[in-house]
């Protein structure tokens, strides 16, 4: 990875590591770590973005309440401050909102102001592109991939979901049975869960065998 400008940058996230608020160091390889899937499964630009505001509000709370355990829930009161100073037109279920609003009462928070150091999509593209020498796009696809195929399994099991119920309500099966769905090998048959299938990707077990076979 480059090293992280000192000077004051173009780059929104420098200039936060800059302040000190987060350990440059620690951040910047988390952030790469994080994208690439180094350690674990790789996060989306998107979660990785909302990760990165979460660690902006923790920092605020320890720096407003010193020696204070962090015990309030950080993704829905990240969720609340955007909701309400970034985005008014996203949705945000009530039960979120309530919750975020109970914690901005009880606060000493400016959350207006940690709006405005909150970092959003593109800032993360540029920060792992022009200062951690990563290319977005390269890596981002695969989370893009990921999400289709999650929507999928949604859609899918919704459709399902509401077969079974419909049978079910008319008395041609009892309510026994949940809906799974799975996709098989066509090499060697192993059945692995739909959800499994970029985790599984080009490793099933036949195939490491026939790889450690032809050596």
């Amino acid at each position: 990875m480059k090293a992280t400008k000192t000077e004051i940058s173009t780059c929104k996230i420098c200039n936060l590591l800059n302040s000190k608020l987060l350990a440059r160091e620690e951040t910047n390889l988390w952030i790469g770590h994080s994208f690439t899937g180094k350690y674990d499964k790789p996060m989306s630009i998107e979660s990785l973005t909302d990760r990165v505001n979460e660690k902006i509000l923790e920092a605020h709370y320890i720096e407003s309440a010193p020696g204070e355990e962090l015990t309030f829930d950080v993704e829905a009161f990240r969720r609340y401050i955007q909701a309400r100073y970034i985005d008014p037109g996203r949705e945000l279920d009530p039960k979120t909102w309530e919750i975020g609003n109970a914690i901005f009462r009880k606060s000493k928070l400016d959350i207006y102001m940690i709006s405005r150091v909150f970092i959003n999509e593109n800032d993360m593209r540029k920060h792992l592109k022009e200062c951690l020498g990563i290319e977005p796009e390269e890596f981002d696809q695969n989370s893009r991939t990921e999400k289709d195929i999650n929507a999928s399994l949604k859609f899918a099991s919704t459709i399902l979901e509401r077969a079974v119920g419909r049978a079910v309500r008319r008395g041609i099966i009892e309510d026994l049975f949940s809906i799974e769905i799975n996709v098989r090998c066509k090499e060697c048959g192993k059945v692995y869960p739909f959800s499994d299938l970029l985790k599984v990707g080009k490793s099933c077990p036949c195939k490491e065998g026939t790889k450690r076979s032809g050596n």
